[in-house]
């Protein structure tokens, strides 16, 4: 009898722990595929973050570069869609947005100027004929200036003195600016067109909407800092139970 307990407990104590075992194996695998879960959330959560981020960050550089470009155009006394068109259209032929925009400043603060000063600038257009008083009226005033500028310089001969006239208009930026001077109309205009069929041209409509999410920007920063906290306050268990 004590023989047959024996067996029965031996019995007993391999199949309890074969019970055991599979019970185990079966947690195992349960702890493995909530593991394999969390670190599919964990990606998935963090790819939401990043997209979100890309977004607010796009929509920040458009922002600012339409507000920018609006600025530079007031100060250029032209519209926003003129300026973002010469300036853009210029980076193709060598010329930095940047030089065009003072170039067309420049412009600007000669064609305001009084006395001695205005009348030598506007007496150099009139010597390349053109007539400043056909552009008082205009919107666009500078950026047509530059415009009937093209057609002028990229009909003279190259030399010195061809130089010497672009920089005496431009300042020290109008030996970079010749390099925009020297092309046909034709061919800004070919440009240009591409330049509005991309949908690269800042419009009014660009700003109006700019100056509206500008209102609210602050807000989306702190609401993308809260959204990547709050996640990670969420995700953050989960990791440490996953690498446990």
């Amino acid at each position: 009898r004590r023989q047959y307990g024996r067996g029965w407990r031996l019995r007993a104590t391999s199949k309890h722990a074969a019970e055991l075992k599979t019970a185990k194996q079966s947690q195992d695998s349960a702890t493995s595929s909530w593991k394999e879960g969390a670190i599919q959330l964990g990606l998935v959560t963090g790819a939401v973050t990043v997209a979100v981020a890309a977004i607010v960050s796009l929509t920040s550089s458009y922002v600012e570069n339409a507000l920018q470009a609006q600025k530079m155009a007031t100060m250029a006394g032209t519209t926003v869609e003129a300026f973002s068109m010469a300036a853009g259209v210029a980076e193709d032929f060598g010329v930095s947005g940047e030089t065009v925009s003072s170039s067309l400043v420049i412009l600007q603060r000669q064609l305001q100027a009084s006395g001695d000063e205005g009348d030598k600038f506007k007496g150099i257009l009139k010597e390349l004929d053109i007539d400043v008083n056909e552009f008082k009226d205009s919107s666009t005033a500078t950026t047509d200036i530059l415009y009937k500028l093209q057609g002028v310089f990229s009909q003279m001969a190259d030399g010195p003195e061809k130089t010497a006239l672009a920089v005496k208009l431009f300042s020290r930026g109008g030996a970079e600016m010749l390099q925009y001077l020297d092309v046909s109309q034709e061919k800004v205009l070919d440009n240009m067109e591409a330049f509005d069929k991309l949908g690269l041209t800042i419009t009014e409509a660009d700003v109006e909407i700019s100056r509206a999410i500008k209102g609210v920007m602050n807000d989306m920063g702190d609401l993308k800092e809260a959204t990547e906290t709050n996640i990670g306050r969420a995700m953050a268990p989960i990791f440490l139970n996953t690498m446990s």
